[in-house]
């Protein structure tokens, strides 16, 4: 759901007179000059206009621009191509909420860089985040207020050493029994040699715990379950090497 306010920002009002400036102008209208004090500078581009308009939060008349400076068939065509571009933009940047996480897409001041900003203020204490970039495995998945990214979270001797044990199983395809929530039911199969991404696919990772692990279910499903959480389920006695 949407949170963004239209209302909120000028570009919601810009141009909102140019169907009339444009027949003004096509019928040779001009403008005397106390109407065009405080404008623009005489000349701008259309795309300039608006951009400033949007950015910058100027109250330019944009009808009286176009007359003053008898905006023709090419400046309303890049006026309006630059409105539906910053429209789209502003779009795509609109905060949206899902379940207690706010999310928005917007562009760095510093670099360009795109960034994504993910809040999650308002997600329930047992409420779970999983973040994927591209097909890759998740950069994050867990609670925001208890877990680190995989291979960013500290290790403790336990950890390395389920790591450790499930390493072994995969490096001998072992088969394992495990239960997805909590003890409620239970899956079992055969772990395949190597690391996978989350479709399935061999690839090499530089931290293991970012990888997934493939697995042949004995219903005849392969799927794929991040490596953390397999290690994870031997810890917590949730996941056992079976014959």
């Amino acid at each position: 759901m949407s949170i963004f306010d239209e209302g909120r920002h000028p570009r919601g009002q810009a141009g909102k007179f140019t169907a009339k400036a444009k027949a003004k102008a096509g019928a040779g209208v001009s403008l005397d000059a106390d109407a065009t004090t405080g404008l623009a500078p005489p000349g701008i581009a259309p795309g300039a206009l608006l951009e400033s308009i949007y950015r910058d939060e100027r109250d330019w008349d944009v009808e009286t621009v176009a007359l003053r400076d008898g905006w023709g068939d090419r400046d309303w065509e890049e006026y309006e191509d630059t409105r539906q571009r910053l429209d789209l933009e502003d779009a795509r940047a609109a905060p949206r909420q899902l379940g207690g996480v706010t999310t928005q897409v917007m562009t760095s001041d510093e670099d360009g860089a795109v960034l994504v900003q993910i809040d999650t203020d308002n997600l329930p204490a047992d409420g779970r985040v999983r973040i994927h970039l591209n097909d890759g495995p998740p950069v994050f998945d867990g609670s925001p207020e208890r877990d680190n990214p995989p291979s960013n979270r500290p290790l403790s001797p336990g950890d390395l050493e389920s790591q450790a044990v499930i390493l072994g199983l995969m490096q001998r395809e072992r088969r394992i029994r495990w239960s997805p929530d909590g003890g409620e039911t239970e899956q079992s199969g055969t772990i395949r040699i190597g690391t996978h991404d989350q479709e399935g696919e061999r690839r090499a990772f530089e931290d293991i715990r970012d990888s997934y692990l493939r697995v042949s279910t004995d219903i005849g499903v392969e799927t794929t379950i991040p490596f953390t959480e397999v290690a994870d389920l031997y810890a917590s006695g949730l996941l056992t090497e079976c014959g």
